[in-house]
């Protein structure tokens, strides 16, 4: 009897190990990693302007808005990816870039800098961020792109074969780095495409205060367009109350109160796109420094939702063009190759509810080499016609036409 009782303990730990094996190997990046010759030097300095970054939040935040569509959008992965493209771009491509964001890429590249290395995660919270950077292995990128990537941003770099391999590779690291949030995020990749820069975000943190079973009680939600949809509600008392003309809001701590979540309600007289769209950075600070400490009762539903942002349509509206036009695109400073941005997009997930929240964001921005143009080709397989003539006036010594042969 004990022996059998072996075997199935031999048996079951053989089945877990493949198991483990299993699941190591769906996560296994098979592209070569070029990281190692590349180490962040940078270390920060004081003074970095917070403006820049909640500049870009809130412009981000407006210009993505759909009607209808629930929302989600990570500013930090977003600004990251941007400072790739930005560390790469010259020209009026870069111009571009800067105008619209507010900013030189020196300033940018010290905000993402001081947003990436100012995130805090604990034993029991977690929050992080990584880069990664994908390189077609025909394509010779400029060794001071890696490092200023490196420096500031601390991007992995992989040699890619960019077939349905790299796919799988790209796939499986939005997967690991958002914990499962985000398990697929291409089908393919953009024809002619040659580097793919990505970053992730991913926030999951339990509340300070958790809701207990007596404060979630199911209540009616009134959404958008008209509808109703009843939903479970989280009750709380909390400490900090926000408010201006037409807001109210409160915050609630999650857990070492490194981060919050803060709940603004509109007038309900102000539609919910129209209050996004005026969602500026000074009307967040100013309901940031107006906050008060005053108990307040609360309640909020729990939800969870995906959503999907086409970053290259906000920058066209805030007048960057040149970095998508395969003709006008100037990111020399990443290879001697004629490169421009096919795609800019981000994915994000979010489960809110009453043990905390976790979300996840993946920004993903694919290069493409500008197509040669045609090779030539004429095959004299059909009748033609031919002249034999003078090399320096071109006139006709012969001419003829061959029909048959």
């Amino acid at each position: 009897m004990k022996m059998k009782i072996k075997i199935k303990e031999i048996i079951c730990l053989i089945l877990l190990s493949a198991m483990l094996l299993c699941t190591v190997s769906c996560m296994r990046v098979s592209a070569a990693e070029l990281s190692a010759g590349f180490h962040g030097n940078y270390r920060g300095e004081d003074g970095v302007d917070p403006g820049i970054y909640n500049n870009y939040a809130f412009t981000l935040f407006s210009k993505s808005n759909e009607n209808g569509e629930n929302l989600l959008i990570s500013p930090l992965s977003a600004l990251a990816c941007t400072a790739m493209l930005c560390n790469g771009a010259g020209g009026e491509t870069l111009a571009q870039l800067e105008a619209a964001l507010g900013c030189d890429t020196g300033s940018l590249n010290k905000t993402v800098y001081a947003a990436l290395s100012g995130l805090v995660s604990g034993k029991d919270h977690r929050i992080g961020s990584a880069s990664s950077m994908w390189v077609h292995e025909g394509l010779n990128v400029r060794s001071d792109y890696l490092q200023t990537n490196a420096d500031y941003i601390g991007a992995q770099v992989y040699s890619a074969k960019f077939d349905d391999s790299t796919v799988k590779d790209i796939n499986n690291w939005a997967k690991k780095k958002t914990d499962g949030m985000i398990p697929h995020l291409v089908d393919d990749l953009p024809v002619d495409s040659v580097m793919a820069l990505l970053n992730s975000v991913l926030f999951d943190m339990k509340w300070q205060e958790k809701y207990e079973k007596d404060d979630i009680s199911d209540g009616v939600f009134r959404n958008a367009d008209g509808s109703a949809k009843t939903v479970p509600y989280l009750h709380s008392d909390e400490g900090v109350y926000f408010s201006d003309e037409n807001t109210v809001g409160f915050a609630k701590y999650y857990l070492n109160s490194d981060y919050m979540f803060i709940g603004l309600l509109p007038d309900e007289s102000i539609d919910i796109n129209e209050y996004i769209n005026t969602f500026t950075a000074e009307k967040w600070a100013a309901l940031w420094s107006a906050r008060e400490n005053a108990s307040v009762v609360t309640a909020m539903p729990e939800f969870d939702f995906d959503s999907e942002t086409d970053l290259q349509a906000v920058f066209k509206s805030l007048g960057v063009t040149d970095l998508f036009d395969p003709d006008k695109a100037d990111l020399s400073k990443i290879s001697d190759q004629t490169l421009y941005c096919s795609v800019f997009r981000q994915k994000a997930r979010i489960e809110h509810g009453r043990n905390g929240t976790k979300a996840a964001a993946v920004t993903f921005s694919f290069l493409c080499g500008r197509a040669a143009p045609s090779e030539l080709v004429v095959h004299l397989d059909r009748p033609f016609v031919f002249l034999i003539a003078d090399a320096k006036t071109g006139s006709p010594v012969f001419t003829g036409a061959v029909k048959n042969l």
